[in-house]
């Protein structure tokens, strides 16, 4: 495990993670609930930069980026918020190439209008690592959706 001083310190530490959970910590990232324990695990690798707080909110963005990916899960719901007020509902494209997912369905009205609109799995990752993840996600369905 690494000290997370970045992104790539953040995918690291959840990809060592993602070898080692347990179901019951995979259901507490995919719920972002019941973190406790997780939080005690990962709380020396935080930093001011990534507090404990921010680690779990991306961790459980991973984590059902992940499960869709594999086709584990039908469909993920994301939150982009730690207060879990704001999220996603993401659904896989099923033989896309680039792997691509697509918002079918937010409590965000700038993220709802294009559900079948795909968004390349290394976009969306790179959008959940983002500070601001739902001005970056409305930026680029202005941007994409309407070519």
């Amino acid at each position: 495990m690494k000290i997370i001083y970045n992104n790539a310190h953040m995918r690291s530490n959840f990809l060592e993670l993602a070898e080692n959970i347990s179901n019951e910590e995979s259901r507490a990232l995919m719920h972002l609930d019941n973190l406790d324990d997780l939080k005690e695990r990962f709380y020396e690798y935080s930093t001011p930069d990534f507090p404990i707080d921010k680690i779990m909110l991306i961790f459980h963005r991973y984590a059902c980026i992940a499960y869709l990916s594999a086709e584990f899960i039908v469909n993920a719901k994301l939150f982009l918020d730690g207060q879990k007020q704001d999220y996603i509902l993401l659904s896989y494209i099923k033989e896309s190439e680039p792997d691509a997912m697509s918002i079918v369905y937010s409590n965000i009205s700038g993220l709802s209008q294009y559900p079948t609109f795909p968004i390349t799995v290394k976009d969306l990752i790179a959008f959940m690592e983002s500070d601001n993840v739902v001005f970056d996600l409305i930026n680029y369905y202005r941007e994409n959706a309407k070519k």
